[in-house]
């Protein structure tokens, strides 16, 4: 399986953006972009997968990806 490219509804110019994901489940496919993401979990638990990296999230947890990873 090949990761999507995710091109991110942010004007270039921007520093900063935040967006708020509430569904009932995270439902995002394996994807990839150029900016830096950082993921902070609310509730809930489940498995993220980062490069070549798999671990389990839960409430409370913070993750920082670099830009471009999974490498396409």
């Amino acid at each position: 399986m090949k990761p999507l490219y995710q091109d991110l509804p942010f004007t270039p110019a921007s520093y900063v953006n935040v967006y708020k994901e509430e569904l009932p489940h995270f439902i995002v496919p394996w994807h990839y972009h150029p900016e830096i993401e950082i993921m902070y979990i609310l509730e809930g638990t489940g498995t993220r997968f980062v490069g070549d990296h798999v671990e389990k999230y839960s409430e409370g947890d913070i993750c920082m990806v670099g830009g471009n990873l999974p490498p396409p």
